[in-house]
């Protein structure tokens, strides 16, 4: 339970980088697998260590996600600073109607029969 505070604490104060925010996120999947093997060992019963290998695996591929995403968004702006996220929507040089234009042109034309 303390964990869970903590980890909930640090999202809330540590919001300039977003590996540091993720970092809390990570910490509260291994605070619910410590819960799933205390509650599995004192009652006895294997289901508790079967979710705890699942949250592992769970955990282990948001991490890949995550750390791919850092990467290919550094390469792109040139931080990951929070600041900045919200340039990542999508604005391209390309405006909405140009994209839709580029895209009709790019399809065949139908055949008339």
């Amino acid at each position: 339970m303390i964990i869970s505070i903590l980890d909930i604490r640090g999202i809330l104060l540590n919001r300039r980088n977003i590996p540091i925010m993720s970092m809390p996120i990570e910490s509260m999947l291994l605070a619910v697998n410590s819960n799933f093997l205390v509650f599995s060992v004192s009652s006895n019963d294997m289901m508790g260590q079967s979710f705890a290998l699942l949250v592992s695996t769970v955990a282990a591929a948001e991490s890949a996600i995550g750390l791919a995403i850092f990467v290919i968004t550094f390469r792109v702006r040139g931080t990951i600073a929070v600041e900045f996220i919200n340039s990542i929507q999508g604005s391209g040089p390309l405006s909405l109607g140009e994209r839709i234009r580029f895209l009709l042109k790019s399809f065949p034309k139908p055949l008339h029969v």
